[in-house]
């Protein structure tokens, strides 16, 4: 578990803005798309620690609403402070604080001339990785039915 904290943690101090919440599946899909081999309830026991220290609330999911959990301190200055570079942890406003949802990751919109007549535009994550940029690849590579 200390390897996936580690990971999460480090994840955090990265960030750029501060979030309300982070959903489970969307950590468990970055870490993964990292190539770690991380599984859902390996950042559900991390989540659950951060909740005892008295950082936020793990809340599963239930209906619609996805498993995420709850920030009520800054998850950069956790995340910083996990790794020394921190000594304090502010909580977040209390307004803050109740928002349920984190915010979707920033995108950018990339115009493409496919052909003479044709632009495409894709909107992909600012922080896109190798790795993803790799899979992007190959899956548009099958996508043609003909070799033409």
């Amino acid at each position: 578990m200390r390897h996936v904290a580690r990971l999460m943690l480090d994840g955090f101090a990265g960030y750029q803005r501060n979030r309300t919440a982070v959903k489970v599946d969307y950590l468990l899909w970055k870490l993964r798309g990292a190539g770690e081999d991380v599984t859902r309830s390996d950042i559900v026991r991390v989540f659950k620690q951060l909740e005892s220290l008295g950082f936020g609330r793990y809340l599963p999911g239930r209906w619609s609403h996805p498993s995420r959990f709850q920030w009520t301190a800054s998850l950069v200055e956790v995340g910083k402070a996990a790794s020394g570079e921190e000594e304090t942890v502010q909580q977040l406003p209390e307004g803050q604080a109740s928002l349920d949802m984190e915010e979707e990751p920033d995108l950018i919109a990339h115009g493409f001339q496919l052909r003479p007549d044709l632009q495409i535009t894709l909107e992909l994550p600012r922080d896109l990785t190798r790795g993803e940029a790799g899979r992007l690849a190959k899956f548009v590579e099958s996508l043609p039915f003909d070799e033409a």
